[in-house]
Parts: structure tokens; C-alpha cells; sequence
């Protein structure tokens, strides 16, 4: 069967096709779709511990002497010597030791521990709070004061720049800033 529109004669079958597509909704398809599978979501970015650390105007010299008995013997849990330990500025960092005044036969209070970029140019420091129990170090230095001259440090420095820095103690000595631990690097990375 045909019709006839004006001067086109279409089939019948196209003309019903036609206009029945004209009825149908917009949003609606035509064929039916494939059910639809779970929606892959993004996990929301995690975000940066705040820096823990503080900046200070203290820095170490080129040169600059030990001048009391410490330590800094682990960062996560790698050791300081003979490697220079490497940390993820994006991750706490643990970093633990012992520190004494063998003049005093004490252990001292007020310790920060310190980092300073390679180039001497910015530092940032952090009280040390937690003690640590060390039999080692009071039996080696055979001083009974010492049993809890050991320390941790969780040290957070998102904004830190990737690259080594130099770490150490340092507290009040008597109107004076005692120091130790020279020697001591740590690299952080991305």
C-alpha cells in the first residue's frame, strides 16, 4: 500500500514509522538500553596533616660543635648510619633516639628537635614530649638518671619542599642552647 502526499508517494511502513517517532519524548530512547552498572566515584582527595613543626629563626653553623650526648638513631624506622633515611613529606614521620647532659648526669627537658635545609637558609623546630624508656643508654653510660633518656618524635611537614635537610636536638642549657646530634640527614620526598 502507498499513499500519496502531494507529489510523494511513500510506503505506508515509512509513513507509520514516520509518525510515530514524531510522538515519542525526546529523552526517551528508542530502543531499549543496557542496564546500567555500578557509577565508578572518585574518592574524595585525602587531605594534608597540617605541618606540625614551627618555623624559627635558630639555625646551625658550618662548623658548629656537638656539645652535649645524644642519638638520632631511627626515622620510620630506618637508621641513620650508614644510609641517610628518606621520608615522604606526605606521611607522619617517626623519628627516634636518646638524648643526656653527661654534665649535669641528667636528662634534659625543653628538647626540640630541629630541622634545616641543607643550605642553612630556613629551619623548623618541634618539642620532643614523649620519653622513652632506655636501659641500653643508662647501663652503657652507666648512670641510673638516664633510664628514660630515650625519645619519639612524629614530625607532619606537608609544606616542606622535597630535598635533604639536617637534623638535630636542641635545649636550654643553662642560658645557652646545647646541641647534638650533627651528622644527622634526612631526604624528603614528594
Amino acid at each position: 500500500m502507498q499513499i500519496k502526499l502531494g507529489k510523494a508517494v511513500l510506503p505506508a511502513a515509512l509513513l507509520v514509522t514516520a509518525l510515530t517517532a514524531c510522538n515519542q519524548k525526546a529523552d526517551t530512547p528508542a530502543t531499549p538500553s543496557a542496564t546500567p552498572g555500578p557509577v565508578a566515584v572518585e574518592p574524595a582527595p585525602v587531605a594534608a596533616k597540617p605541618m606540625s613543626m614551627r618555623a624559627t629563626d635558630v639555625r646551625i653553623t658550618t662548623g658548629a660543635h656537638q656539645n652535649k650526648s645524644c642519638n638520632i638513631e631511627r626515622s620510620n624506622g630506618t637508621l641513620f648510619w650508614p644510609d641517610q633515611p628518606r621520608a615522604s613529606r606526605s606521611q607522619t614521620i617517626e623519628i627516634g633516639g636518646w638524648v643526656v647532659d653527661e654534665d649535669t648526669k641528667s636528662v634534659p627537658q625543653g628538647v626540640k628537635l630541629r630541622l634545616q635545609t641543607a643550605n642553612g637558609i630556613s629551619a623548623w623546630e618541634q618539642d620532643i614530649s614523649e620519653r622513652v624508656e632506655r636501659k641500653d643508654v643508662a647501663n652503657n653510660l652507666k648512670e641510673e638518671a638516664y633510664l628514660k633518656a630515650g625519645f619519639k618524635v612524629s614530625l607532619d611537614v606537608p609544606d616542606l619542599a622535597p630535598g635533604d635537610y639536617v637534623v638535630y636536638l636542641a635545649f636550654d642549657d643553662g642560658g645557652t642552647e646545647a646541641i647534638c646530634g650533627i651528622g644527622r640527614r634526612l631526604t624528603l620526598t614528594p
